[in-house]
């Protein structure tokens, strides 16, 4: 639970906090950090410290620590939408696509990865793509919860 807390006191702006308060948000975000490091064979792992990079603005951290993600499992696909998210942030959207584009090449079938990529053609004005991913997003988040329900 503590480094679950850690992890939104990184977002907190050093502004609003005395030295005291500084030191141990530091040290809560230290131990945040091990908690992961001790994980790091495991791409959940790494999306966690880039979300937590993501909040404390350390973008090259954030960024880096979503390809390692990528890296190590490239068939986990969150590890994808959550680099193509970094870029949509940082208004580069045509590297999200890649990313995306990369995503849907390993795992064609992923619901995750085509409404992402629905969301991100929004954006770029392209309605054709967008109505064609959102669409095989939606038939696929179907065709799982059919699956579940049969097994179920």
């Amino acid at each position: 639970m503590r480094t679950l807390a850690s992890h939104f006191l990184a977002a907190v702006s050093p502004d609003f906090l005395t030295k005291a308060e500084l030191l141990r948000q530091d040290n809560a975000i230290k131990e945040y950090e091990e908690t992961q490091s001790l994980n790091a064979d495991y791409p959940a792992a790494h999306i966690n410290l880039g979300n937590l990079y993501l909040n404390r603005c350390e973008y090259d951290r954030a960024k880096a620590s979503y390809k390692k993600a990528i890296e190590i499992e490239p068939a986990f696909i969150p590890s994808h939408i959550n680099l193509a998210d970094f870029y949509r942030a940082q208004n580069q959207d045509k590297k999200g696509m890649t990313v995306l584009q990369n995503a849907l090449n390993i795992a064609p079938e992923s619901a995750p990865a085509h409404h992402a990529l629905g969301l991100l053609t929004i954006r770029t004005d392209e309605q054709k793509k967008t109505l064609r991913h959102l669409r095989r997003a939606a038939e696929r988040a179907r065709r799982i919860r059919d699956i579940i329900t049969f097994m179920g």
